[in-house]
Formats: C-alpha cells, structure tokens, sequence
C-alpha cells in the first residue's frame, strides 16, 4: 500500500516568521504591520498571552477599529478564558465589514471556548445553512469545526471534540463538492492541523 503524500508543516511559516523578527530593529518591531505579523505568529504557535501584548498596542494605537485586529483578539481572549473582554471585542469585531462567514466562525469559537457545546453546534449548524451555496463559506465553517475541536479537547472534552472533528472533516468535503479548489491552502492551513492525523483528511 503507497503511503500517503505527507502533508506539510502548518505552524512552520509561523516560527520562522518569529525567527526572522529576531534580526529586526527595536523601531522595525514596532511598525504596526510588524506587530499584527508577530502577533499571528505567536497565537498560531501557542503563545496566546504574548500575542494579546501586541494585538491590544495595535488596539489602543491604531487610528481606527481594525477588522483582523479585533478578529484574533476576540480569539486570543476567548483561548485565554477571558469571556467578557471576548465578548466586548466581538461586539466591536461586528461592527467592522467583516465577511458574514469569519464573524460566524469567531462566533462558534467564542461558543466552544467558553464550554458550551450546544451553543457552538447550533451556531454551527445556523451557519452552514446560511453559507450552503458558498464553497468558501463551507470551508470557513469546516475551519470553525475543526476549531471546535481543538477547544474542547484542550478542555478535557475528548467526545465533544472528536464529534467536532467528524464534522469538520464533512464540511470540508461539502466545500470542496461545492467547487472549494484551493488544495494548497487546505493542505497548509494551521486551522486543520489537528486533523492530519487522520487519515480521512
């Protein structure tokens, strides 16, 4: 039996990004470009503390609210426990033009991060039928899933987030039906890294 095409690295644009950062100068880091970098890379390779540093400096510091700003921090402060403040930076996250799909997605995630299975699976389930007929809409709610999952297993709920898993694994064969095309990014995306391993990804 062949072995499978291994699949690549998703965290490692990440690190080397922070590696890279390591040779900048003091004034380079702080460009808020620089900062938004840094603070993705440190939320996608567990350091969700340090990512929150820098996404509340762009916060308080930027002339505007910004769309991606609020986007992570409401996910950062979701990871870190700290539903209120979660809950605030969603309000203002909404507010922005966001694509109706991402606000879904951060929706499910804040649900699953404060432990409330029903909520996320009926955020889930409202969501996929709104974004039915978009194959990106269907990836971006696989991508919620599979969030999911990652949530509930770091919170000990080993069932919850294998049902989470199994759905996001049919969603992402529902977007791909619909016309998703984009192996590349599937294959590399940080969102399904807990899927790799298995096989029915």
């Amino acid at each position: 039996v062949p072995k499978p095409p291994e699949l690549p690295d998703t965290l490692l644009e990440y690190r080397n990004s922070l590696l890279q950062m390591q040779g900048l100068s003091a004034e380079e880091l702080q460009q808020p470009g620089t900062r938004f970098q840094r603070a993705i890379s440190l939320f996608q390779t567990g350091q969700a503390e340090q990512a929150l540093v820098e996404l509340d400096w762009l916060n308080d510091n930027l002339p505007e609210p910004n769309q991606l700003v609020l986007q992570f921090r409401t996910q950062v402060l979701a990871q870190l426990g700290r539903n209120e403040e979660a809950t605030a930076s969603f309000t203002l996250y909404q507010k922005t033009n966001a694509d109706p799909s991402n606000l879904d997605c951060v929706k499910i995630q804040l649900a699953a991060w404060n432990n409330d299975v029903l909520a996320a699976q009926s955020a889930i389930d409202g969501a996929v039928k709104l974004h039915q007929q978009s194959s990106v809409g269907l990836y971006n709610m696989a991508c919620a899933a599979a969030l999911c999952g990652r949530a509930f297993r770091r919170q000990d709920a080993a069932a919850e987030a294998s049902k989470f898993e199994t759905q996001a694994l049919d969603l992402l064969g529902k977007a791909v039906a619909a016309g998703y095309k984009n192996a590349e990014l599937l294959k590399k995306d940080v969102d399904f890294a807990d899927l790799h391993k298995d096989e029915r990804f």
